[in-house]
């Protein structure tokens, strides 16, 4: 009874653990304490010590086997997910740095493409741009040969050339004298000068200095300055540029050999003059030198009238047009010589000073050969 009994618990028990099945063998039943195999099998009656131990026995080995189960979770849970969780940490780590790879090699890809194509855009924007420049300058030179600049278009195209007046900061004027010598006009003009203590510049014929030489030198003996005037007064915008240039060397000739120097001083007859004849004057040492207040004297016009026209223009700094020489008739600027005393005296009254081209212009009366 009590055998079967322990028997019974001791399925029991192992059903709790793992599950029990019909058990024919107690020895193959029990084959973890075959200590006890002995005394459980044998027809002696155990003692109550002996059931003490029984159950102290069936206890420890339960707890063992308790033991021994943790033990193999636990290794496996230290053996199998932490090796998973590291692989597939490593692999999750190279997968981000393969994406990181291929999004910063696209990136610079990219960038170097952008910057390839702005490079190109770049310059193709300068080439387009130099080309646009240089149409536009063909087109300046075409359009300039076609119309012709005006003068004052032409003074402020080049200032350092071309001259109309001087500077107002004070009160000087220059009288200049155009189309001398003959020997009707200019003696009067030169006689007027002297008497009123007056200093002017005068512009030479080169075929008319060439004929009177004694008067070019009484001009220069007097104080006065000379400037180149051609040398038989065509009108230049009708003529060629070599043409030109034989007019203005002829006449620099004529009147170095009188006067003893090259004029710097040019003033083209009429005052007219092409932008290819100026850059010429201005690259060879010459100053171009035109007006900015005309007597019209030599329209023959009243005495009255030449005075009213200086008068009513006449400013600080102004360059002043009348002629001192010219067909060699007496009646010829008559009122040139009757104008002049008076127009000299009103200036002087208003606080004007009389001055030769190179004290109003800075400049010397000398052209330097280039």
């Amino acid at each position: 009874m009590r055998l079967s009994l322990k028997i019974i618990m001791y399925c029991f028990i192992l059903s709790l653990l793992g599950g029990c099945h019909t058990v024919q063998d107690p020895k193959k039943a029990l084959p973890s304490i075959p200590e006890q195999a002995d005394w459980v099998l044998s027809s002696t009656p155990p003692s109550p010590d002996g059931d003490k131990k029984l159950k102290t026995s069936l206890k420890l080995n339960t707890d063992k086997m308790n033991v021994e189960q943790q033990e193999r979770a636990s290794k496996s849970a230290r053996s199998d997910k932490p090796e998973e969780k590291l692989k597939f940490s490593f692999h999750t780590q190279k997968q981000q740095q393969k994406q990181l790879q291929h999004s910063s090699s696209s990136y610079l890809k990219r960038q170097r493409q952008s910057k390839q194509q702005y490079t190109k855009h770049s310059s193709r924007q300068t080439k387009e741009m130099q080309a646009a420049n240089q149409q536009n300058q063909v087109h300046s030179q075409v359009m300039s040969k076609q119309r012709k600049l005006t003068l004052p278009e032409l003074r402020i195209r080049y200032p350092e050339v071309f001259k109309m007046r001087g500077s107002s900061s004070e009160k000087k004027v220059a009288l200049t004298f155009d189309d001398v010598p003959d020997n009707t006009v200019t003696p009067v003009v030169l006689d007027i000068l002297k008497e009123m203590d007056v200093k002017a510049t005068f512009f030479l014929v080169g075929h008319r200095a060439k004929t009177h030489p004694a008067l070019v030198k009484r001009i220069v003996e007097e104080g006065h300055v000379i400037g180149n005037h051609t040398y038989n007064h065509p009108l230049l915008t009708k003529a060629e540029l070599s043409k030109f240039i034989s007019q203005l060397k002829d006449t620099e000739q004529v009147i170095e050999s009188i006067a003893g120097y090259k004029p710097r001083f040019f003033r083209p007859p009429f005052g007219e003059i092409t932008e290819e004849q100026l850059k010429w004057a201005g690259d060879h040492g010459y100053l171009v030198v035109n007006w900015d207040v005309d007597s019209n004297d030599w329209r023959g016009i009243s005495t009255k009238a030449v005075e009213q026209n200086v008068m009513s223009t006449v400013s600080s700094g102004s360059i002043v047009l009348q002629h001192a020489g010219g067909n060699g008739k007496r009646e010829y600027l008559q009122n040139t010589i009757h104008a002049l005393p008076s127009i000299i005296k009103k200036l002087r009254a208003q606080q004007y000073s009389f001055v030769t081209l190179p004290e109003l212009l800075n400049d010397q009366q000398q052209k330097r050969d280039h």
